[in-house]
């Protein structure tokens, strides 16, 4: 007899100025530790949609989607000028680019 239970997974995300910032996912926020890192538990493996955003606006909300597959996940929150920043996988050092939000805007005639 063969018994598998999918295991829990985690996302680690630091940024690299230290500096504190918070995460949306599924409709709660997360806050990261004063020095800047946060460690998301209890995940299963799925594709995760997350907003990373910084309390004092020093760069642009923006969001992300992870996919965890088999394993944990860990990331460093980087700079890449002004209010941009992208996100550097920790294991593979790929890039991780946010994904690009898109409003709908109707438009209704008086």
């Amino acid at each position: 007899m063969n018994i598998q239970a999918q295991q829990n997974r985690f996302i680690y995300i630091q940024a690299e100025n230290q500096k504190p910032f918070y995460i949306k996912l599924a409709k709660k926020y997360l806050s990261s530790s004063s020095s800047g890192y946060i460690i998301i538990p209890q995940l299963k493996d799925s594709i995760y949609d997350l907003t990373i955003g910084s309390p004092k606006n020093d760069w642009q909300e923006q969001n992300v989607t992870i996919s965890l597959k088999i394993s944990n996940a860990g990331f460093l929150v980087k700079n890449t000028g002004g209010t941009n920043w992208d996100m550097i996988n920790l294991q593979t050092l790929q890039l991780l680019k946010p994904v690009k939000q898109t409003k709908s805007v109707i438009e209704l005639e008086n």
